[in-house]
């Protein structure tokens, strides 16, 4: 059977490109899971690219010749992966393609919320009356104590940047790792101590709602939190409540744990509170990275039935 590779929305051109030259058919979707479109040729997708979105199970249904899923992107908790496992359904993504793009927005959410900037912008456009107001008044990254927790291809990228400006680096992590700036503490210590605290690790069962009461209690009332990870690490409410009542600094998160973000949510009437729409990867630069990094993993899977980047394992 030849190889049919479908993907559900679209795709760059160096991507395409790379497929069309290794002779792969390629049918683009709309950028929506359409099931009419499964059902009428399910049974020809050997090859998903999938991006972000949740993976219903009983899409499997209508693909019972699928071999391989290849997620544009890192994190694969949107995917019901033990059941793509016992399926022997492979799956890949493009972990660390993301992180010069999600390390630098991350830096700079640090620097929007540290100088205030988004509060200064919005006064701007509505018309300053007075310079030099106290309640604009920020405060420098020099000096600080910045956490990361998650010492990943992302965080050793914040690590990297955040070196010019002469912070003070903590690391936590579930196992041992060579720091490059920092040292290595224990999860508590770094919550306790660190001005800024930001999240690297992926969410599964043991770091839902990492960031809750316990957590945010340990922090001091300056500390700024930042996620440019997965929503499901910070419990909204608790957090939402701390910001509130002046108990924590600011936020900055452009992950949540419902995405898109609903008009009405409470954080959004939070002056201390940055909220971007999942745009840590979305650069010209990554997405075609990434795009070309699929393509060259699809077409090794096809010519040698094995993954550059596997994320399952099995027999």
């Amino acid at each position: 059977m030849n190889e049919l590779v479908y993907s559900i929305g679209a795709l760059p051109r160096v991507c395409l490109d790379y497929l069309n030259d290794n002779d792969i058919e390629v049918v683009l979707g709309t950028g929506h899971l359409d099931m009419e479109t499964f059902k009428s040729i399910g049974e020809k997708i050997s090859i998903l690219i999938f991006p972000d979105v949740p993976f219903p199970t009983e899409l499997l249904k209508c693909l019972p010749n699928l071999r391989l899923i290849a997620r544009c992107g890192v994190g694969i908790d949107n995917l019901p992966l033990d059941e793509l496992t016992k399926r022997k359904i492979h799956v890949t993504n493009t972990e660390g393609v993301n992180a010069d793009s999600v390390a630098e927005l991350t830096v700079g959410l640090m620097l929007a919320l540290s100088h205030k900037i988004i509060s200064a912008n919005d006064e701007s456009h509505k018309g300053v009356k007075q310079l030099y107001d106290r309640h604009l008044t920020g405060s420098e990254l020099r000096g600080k104590t910045v956490g990361l927790i998650g010492y990943g291809h992302i965080a050793k990228k914040v690590e990297n940047l955040l070196e010019i400006f002469g912070t003070d680096i903590l690391v936590a992590n579930r196992s041992p790792k060579k720091i490059k700036y920092g040292c290595q503490v224990p999860f508590d210590t770094l919550i306790c101590n660190a001005d800024i605290i930001s999240l690297h690790i992926p969410l599964v069962k043991a770091t839902t709602n990492l960031i809750d009461e316990t957590a945010l209690k340990q922090m001091h009332k300056e500390t700024l939190l930042i996620n440019t990870s997965r929503g499901g690490l910070i419990n909204e409410q608790d957090l939402f409540k701390f910001l509130k009542n002046g108990e924590l600094g600011g936020a900055a998160l452009d992950t949540l744990q419902n995405e898109p973000i609903g008009m009405d949510h409470p954080l959004l009437k939070l002056p201390n509170v940055i909220i971007t729409p999942h745009i840590g990867a979305q650069t010209t630069d990554t997405i075609e990275k990434t795009g070309l990094m699929v393509a060259k993993e699809i077409v090794n899977f096809i010519e040698t039935a094995t993954l550059l980047h596997p994320v399952n394992h099995f027999n």
